[in-house]
């Protein structure tokens, strides 16, 4: 593993209660979760650590989700998952969301016990292959 490389999957979201019941998903799974509210906060970790794996809402506080995406692939490439939340189904948003090379996208109503599948899934991949 990378130095830099943290064993920690990253949550960007601005409803509380989805970050609150992904981190308790998430921890029953005994899967380390560091969640934010804000973009920038996000950004900040992203050149500090190297996060197993990232979800993203395209709906942050400060700042639009896909450029968190960007600024994420910017530093490791495509070599870090991203999970997509999309704040509306809109086509065009679910075509920037793929253009990114989004492991996969969710649009509202968002049901969490998929999103936190997908996470676990890749999780066990990853520990298998360390």
């Amino acid at each position: 593993m990378d130095k830099k490389e943290k064993s920690i999957i990253y949550i960007a979201h601005t409803d509380v209660a989805f970050i609150r019941d992904f981190v308790e998903r998430m921890g029953s799974l005994d899967i380390a979760v560091e969640a934010f509210s804000q973009g920038r906060e996000l950004l900040v970790e992203f050149r500090k650590h190297k996060p197993l794996a990232a979800v993203i809402s395209t709906l942050l506080s400060d700042m639009d989700g896909l450029q968190a995406i960007d600024a994420l692939h910017d530093l490791y490439g495509n070599s870090v998952p991203v999970v997509a939340v999309l704040h509306n189904d809109s086509v065009d948003l679910q075509a920037q969301a793929v253009k990114r090379s989004v492991l996969c996208k969710f649009i509202p109503p968002v049901n969490i016990n998929e999103v936190t599948d997908v996470i676990a899934r890749l999780y066990v991949k990853k520990a298998v292959q360390v």
